[in-house]
């Protein structure tokens, strides 16, 4: 169960878990929750009525759902609330939004902008983030939205850059939000690395593209993919086994969109 197709990151965590489940004869079958209550119990009913041998939540849980599910059930990535008796699998957010952190700073960035989401992953990353940031003496600009989408983070970086044109760099809460990051920026006669260096997260295709070349922090979703897979096979053998937490090491893959503080602005 996912939460929005449009996002990347279910790219890779798909990939990972059919690599492992498909060669034993397992079948992924996808069902897009969209935000609201009624919507997650409508996903998860349907399909549970089909009477799945396991469930995978790459979403947040409805209320109903954590109370616990009939069925041996894996939590993807960071979530409100986990159904009882559910395993979470899921990248190390807080330090991979540290990783961003001291790779800005050590480019010599004391101007840095953070554009984030509400909750969930990018809680964590914001939180990662601002404690390397903070622990360095500089000081945190945070552009919030409720959402992770390319309008958000051109709305989120377009406020930040009007309040705060002193910004000589970006850390977005994925490379979606960075990709609007670079509209924003362009609109404004900015150049990236030259001016704003901009850093995204889940190095997804978007930051992996030739012509965009985003460095980003690799949230290693397809391991989270194959983890869960191994999870549920395991709780499937033997439904008594405890739930487990499980955090995947996140990879800094710096490419083209973030340089050294130019002279001009240090």
């Amino acid at each position: 169960m996912i939460d929005d197709y449009r996002n990347p990151w279910f790219v890779d965590l798909l990939r990972g878990m059919e690599s492992v489940l498909s060669d034993l004869g397992y079948h992924v079958m996808l069902a897009d929750s969209q935000p609201g209550e009624n919507r997650i119990k409508e996903a998860s009913d349907g399909l549970l009525a089909m009477h799945v041998d396991a469930l995978v939540i790459a979403a947040e849980p409805s209320e109903s759902m954590l109370a616990g599910t009939w069925v041996p059930t894996v939590v993807a990535g960071w979530r409100r609330g986990v159904p009882a008796g559910a395993d979470l699998i899921t990248n190390d957010d807080d330090g991979g939004g540290g990783m961003a952190a001291s790779h800005l700073l050590g480019l010599g960035h004391t101007r840095i902008g953070h554009l984030s989401g509400c909750d969930g992953a990018s809680a964590h990353r914001r939180a990662g983030f601002r404690r390397r940031i903070e622990a360095a003496g500089v000081e945190l600009l945070i552009a919030e939205s409720q959402g992770t989408s390319e309008e958000d983070g051109y709305s989120s970086a377009s406020w930040l850059l009007d309040n705060h044109p002193e910004t000589t760099a970006i850390f977005a809460a994925n490379d979606t939000m960075a990709l609007g990051a670079f509209a924003a920026l362009r609109a404004r006669g900015l150049d990236v690395p030259g001016d704003v260096s901009v850093i995204g997260y889940d190095n997804s295709p978007l930051a992996k593209s030739r012509y965009l070349d985003i460095t980003s922090v690799d949230n290693r979703s397809d391991v989270v993919g194959i983890d869960a897979a191994h999870r549920l096979l395991a709780r499937i053998e033997d439904p008594a086994l405890r739930p487990e937490r499980t955090l995947i090491d996140p990879v800094l893959v710096v490419r083209n969109t973030t340089a050294r503080v130019s002279h001009g602005a240090s």
